[in-house]
């Protein structure tokens, strides 16, 4: 019987070392988790931040393309107007 209670101490101890294992372990899954967390939130900022800038940049980039087709336009016209309207 004495061989048996042993064998059950020892079980035990061996499943507390295992408990404590698996604790360690799961600290360091939440603190890496906690981490990440914060990753991510610092990378949605920043995206945030990219796509306003975007949005700026889109109606910088329409007045110029705006600007542009005014002008070929207009040069197109001027060009027309110089080689088919003689003044007399």
């Amino acid at each position: 019987m004495s061989d048996t209670l042993h064998q059950d101490a020892l079980m035990r101890q061996e499943h507390a070392v295992h408990i404590g294992v698996l604790q360690e372990q799961m600290r360091s899954v939440m603190a890496s988790l906690a981490d990440q967390k914060k990753v991510n939130e610092a990378q949605s900022k920043q995206l945030t931040e990219i796509l306003e800038k975007l949005s700026e940049a889109r109606g910088g980039w329409r007045t110029l393309m705006l600007l542009g087709g005014a002008a070929a336009s207009f040069g197109g016209v001027a060009t027309w107007a110089a080689q088919h309207l003689t003044m007399k």
